[in-house]
C-alpha cells in the first residue's frame, strides 16, 4: 500500500503523469492520490493531467487532488475548467476535489455555480448540466480507484 512514507515517489509519479500510455498516467495519478498530502509537490502535474485525453486520467487525478486536499490549491484553476468536462463522472470528480480543497479553492466559486446550473434549465435541482446531474454515485465516492 503506498501512503505518506513514499513522498519521495513524488517526482517520479508526476513525470508518468506524462507517459504515452493512458493506463500509466491514470495509475501515477491514483499512486499520488494515496500518498494524500505528501503529495502536495504534484498538484501542478496532477492540474495538468485535468486536461488529458483520456476520461479516466481526468478523474484520477480529480480524485488525487481530493486526497491531497489544501496542498491542492495550485490546481484550482484547472479544476475549475473541468467543471465544463463533457462527462459528468469528472465534472462530479472537480467539483468534490474543490470541496475538500476547501477555503484555498474560494476563486472557483464562480465556476462551481455555474456549473450548477442555471435555475431556467430542465433537470434536475441544479440544472441538467450541474456536476450531481443523473449521476447515481456519490461524491464521496466519485473517484476512488476500481
Amino acid at each position: 500500500m503506498i501512503g505518506p512514507d513514499a513522498k519521495a515517489a513524488t517526482p517520479a509519479l508526476a513525470k508518468a503523469l506524462g507517459d504515452e500510455d493512458p493506463e500509466v498516467r491514470k495509475k501515477a495519478a491514483y499512486a499520488l492520490g494515496e500518498m494524500g498530502p505528501s503529495a502536495k509537490e504534484g498538484a501542478v502535474a496532477l492540474g495538468g493531467a485535468l486536461a488529458d485525453a483520456d476520461e479516466d486520467v481526468r478523474k484520477a487525478a480529480s480524485y488525487a487532488l481530493a486526497a491531497i486536499g489544501p496542498g491542492s490549491k495550485p490546481a484550482v484553476p484547472a479544476l475549475a475548467r473541468a467543471l465544463t468536462d463533457r462527462f459528468d463522472s469528472v465534472r462530479l470528480a472537480a467539483a468534490y476535489a474543490l470541496g475538500e480543497i476547501g477555503p484555498d479553492a474560494a476563486e472557483a466559486t464562480p465556476a462551481l455555480a455555474h456549473a450548477l446550473g442555471d435555475p431556467d434549465d430542465e433537470g434536475p435541482p441544479g440544472g441538467r448540466h450541474s456536476p450531481w446531474a443523473n449521476s447515481a454515485t456519490p461524491p464521496d465516492r466519485c473517484c476512488r480507484p476500481s
